[in-house]
């Protein structure tokens, strides 16, 4: 693991695992528990994602991350307080349903 720092009063705890996709071409895929219970919230450590910026909102986690190689804009996740609930593109949705949206974009 390359980074790992905590956010929302310690609640999360986000870690990025550097991965090289082609020859110098790395990206840092982010991996967030819950620190209460270790919980892993999401993990995209074997995917194409690259973690661009994490931010907090009250009790609410927002990640901002391009899919490699770079054709998608930031885009905005947020893991929300109530167990099981992301949001993307302003819709809630279950961890299942974000996986299935991050999967879409191209």
């Amino acid at each position: 693991m390359d980074e790992q720092r905590t956010y929302c009063i310690g609640r999360y705890r986000v870690k990025t695992v550097p991965a090289e996709m082609k020859m110098s071409h790395w990206i840092n895929a982010p991996v967030v528990e819950r620190v209460g219970d270790g919980a892993t919230l999401l993990d995209l450590s074997e995917d194409v994602w690259d973690l661009c910026a994490v931010d907090e909102v009250g009790d609410t986690l927002v990640l901002v991350m391009r899919k490699y190689p770079g054709r998608t804009n930031g885009v905005e996740v947020r893991i929300l307080p109530e167990p099981d609930h992301y949001e993307i593109g302003g819709r809630v949705t279950t961890r299942e349903g974000l996986m299935l949206e991050l999967r879409a974009l191209p």
